[in-house]
C-alpha cells in the first residue's frame, strides 16, 4: 500500500507589535480620543503605505502619507474602536475613551486679585489661556475678546467707538472687539489707563482657535476693580 502524504503550506504574512498611538495625547500610549478635535493617530508595527483604518461604524479615516499619520475627529459617545486593516484584512483593534477636551481657563497676565492698582493692570494688559484637561496636546490662542468699563457708580464708560453688546464676536466694532490675539488694542489700553479707583474693567465674549482645527467660543468673565 502507497501513502501519499501531502503537506499543506499556508502563507502568512507576520507584523511587528501593533498598535495605535495619538500623537495628540500628552502621553501618546493611553488610549483616549478627544471629541470635537483632530487627533493624529499614528500605527506602528506594520507598514504604513499597505493600512487603512476604519471606526467601529465602519467609517474610514482620514489618511495623511506626507506625515504617515491618520486624522479622526470622534463625535459621539463614551467610548470608540479603531480598527487596522491590512490587505482588506482587520489585523489589529484599539479600545479608546473618549473625552472631552475640559473647559478654557483664562487669566489676566500675572493677576491673582480682582482689587487692584491701575499701575499693576497695565503692566499686566494680555490674557493667559489655559486647560482643565491637561492629557491634550493642544496650542490654542485667543483671537478676539471685549471689554467694558464702568464707573464706580455703574455707568458704562461710552465713547463714540463703543459698540452695544451683542451675543456673537463678529458683530462687534473691530476697535473694541480686538482680532490680534490675546495683547489689548492701543484704544483699550488708553481706554484703562484713563480709570479711576472705583471704576470696573470687565473682560467677556471671545473666541480661541487652535492647532487641532477647533474654534471655541469664550467668556472670560473676568472683573476687575481698580483700588
Amino acid at each position: 500500500m502507497r501513502i501519499l502524504i501531502l503537506f499543506v503550506f499556508v502563507s502568512s504574512i507576520s507584523f511587528g507589535q501593533i498598535d495605535i498611538l495619538n500623537m495628540s495625547c500628552i502621553d501618546s500610549s493611553k488610549a483616549i480620543l478627544f471629541k470635537g478635535c483632530q487627533n493624529k493617530l499614528v500605527v506602528i508595527g506594520i507598514d504604513f503605505d499597505s493600512i487603512l483604518l476604519m471606526n467601529i461604524s465602519g467609517d474610514t479615516l482620514r489618511k495623511y502619507p506626507q506625515n504617515r499619520t491618520f486624522i479622526y475627529s470622534p463625535r459621539k459617545g463614551e467610548n470608540d474602536t479603531i480598527l487596522v486593516f491590512h490587505e482588506g484584512v482587520e489585523v489589529f483593534r484599539k479600545d479608546f475613551e473618549n473625552e472631552k477636551i475640559g473647559n478654557f481657563i483664562v487669566r489676566l497676565g500675572e493677576l491673582k486679585d480682582s482689587l487692584v492698582n491701575k499701575e499693576d493692570l497695565l503692566r499686566n494688559l494680555y490674557l493667559n489661556l489655559s486647560m482643565e484637561n491637561l492629557n491634550y496636546k493642544l496650542r490654542c490662542s485667543i483671537r478676539r475678546f471685549r471689554i467694558r468699563i464702568h464707573e464706580r457708580d455703574g455707568t458704562e464708560i461710552t465713547s463714540e467707538n463703543m459698540v452695544e453688546t451683542s451675543q456673537y464676536w463678529n458683530e462687534y466694532d473691530e476697535d473694541e472687539f480686538y482680532p490680534n490675539g490675546s495683547r489689548f488694542s492701543p484704544n483699550q489700553i488708553q481706554k484703562i489707563s484713563l480709570m479711576n479707583p472705583g471704576d470696573i474693567l470687565y473682560i467677556e465674549k471671545g473666541y480661541i482657535s487652535c492647532s487641532s482645527g477647533l474654534i471655541k467660543g469664550i467668556n472670560p468673565n473676568l472683573k476687575f476693580t481698580i483700588k
